[in-house]
């Protein structure tokens, strides 16, 4: 599991209120640990843009502080930095969680039911405790629900199936006495589930465009902890 700002801006504090945070789980499906599930979630519920163009230009505008054009541009992004952008709870631990994209389960029978992550701690967001564990939801698409574009949001009154229960009882002890944190640089997470058999995707356009988003990222950050390495072997 990995929490994160989640913006791309490194120096965003974690308590900073004007970036949405991310929470990313992973199922290691073979022993050599190339065989993987991930489901990747953040507190913001929807997104602000439906498209890989809006969303590079979301990112241009932000690095060339032209936010207003931007919101011209794209009226829902107006009214999701009005309305959605997320109001962040006391702690990680105590915030909802969203998956921004639909998936969709898939039985033997080839019957299909579209679905979208859900992450919440029992005992209700924005409350303190000391019992890390949170329910693993899938709220079901009902008929009508738009299920490729992830600016629009479900209702709450849709149903939603019970997956499991999420524990987070203990921090990841790194090998080898390396820096608490390498490891997490080094995880690329998936946002197309690849080898869980039963789950599908939708055909979201942002899909394949976070995807390789991710992998550009995390190509980066391993470079910067090869070069650590380096250093510190000097």
């Amino acid at each position: 599991m990995r929490y994160s700002t989640d913006t791309g801006f490194k120096n965003l504090p974690d308590n900073g209120e004007n970036g949405s945070r991310g929470f990313a789980i992973r199922f290691v499906l073979s022993e050599d640990g190339h065989t993987h599930y991930d489901i990747i979630t953040n507190n913001a519920y929807g997104f602000v843009v439906s498209t890989g163009e809006g969303f590079l230009d979301q990112f241009k505008a932000m690095r060339d502080d032209k936010m207003e054009e931007f919101l011209d541009k794209y009226p829902h992004a107006r009214y999701f930095m009005e309305n959605q952008s997320p109001a962040h709870s006391y702690s990680f631990a105590t915030e909802q969680w969203h998956s921004i994209h639909a998936y969709k389960f898939v039985n033997d029978e080839e019957k299909e039911r579209y679905f979208r992550w859900r992450i919440g701690p029992w005992q209700g967001v924005m409350k303190h405790s000391k019992a890390d564990a949170a329910k693993l939801m899938a709220q079901l698409a009902e008929e009508g629900d738009e299920v490729n574009d992830s600016t629009k949001v479900w209702p709450e009154t849709n149903e939603f199936a019970e997956m499991g229960e999420i524990v987070i009882d203990r921090l990841w002890e790194m090998d080898g006495g390396e820096p608490a944190g390498r490891e997490q640089k080094r995880i690329i997470y998936d946002p197309i589930p690849r080898y869980m058999e039963g789950v599908g995707v939708s055909e979201d356009p942002l899909l394949e465009v976070r995807t390789a988003v991710y992998l550009i990222s995390g190509r980066i950050r391993r470079e910067h902890i090869q070069e650590e390495v380096q250093q510190a072997v000097k």
